[in-house]
């Protein structure tokens, strides 16, 4: 069995007090290019994760066709033995 991708760290927001208005504006956005380069990773992961559970379960709709399949009983134009032999000892 695959094992789950494993998740990007959390970004994290750090700023001092003491940064200039530039400075924070500079953190704020390289926090946002981080921000995004998470979701689109785990945009990315949802994608193949939705696109697995679909192949999985059309998997499981034609497992069970099968065995719906299997399990009606079988025409056949030959009596059965148990009805033949039944036959045998009314004669």
């Amino acid at each position: 069995m695959s094992r789950s991708p494993s998740l990007p760290d959390r970004p994290r927001l750090d700023l001092d007090q003491d940064m200039s208005d530039e400075e924070r504006l500079d953190a704020l956005r390289e926090h946002f290019v981080e921000i995004v380069d998470v979701h689109e990773e785990l945009t990315g992961q949802l994608e193949t994760a939705d696109q697995r559970r679909e192949e999985l379960k059309e998997q499981v709709d034609r497992i069970e066709r099968e065995n719906e399949a299997l399990r009606r009983p079988r025409c056949t134009s030959r009596p059965s033995r148990r009805s033949r032999k039944t036959n045998r000892k009314r004669s």
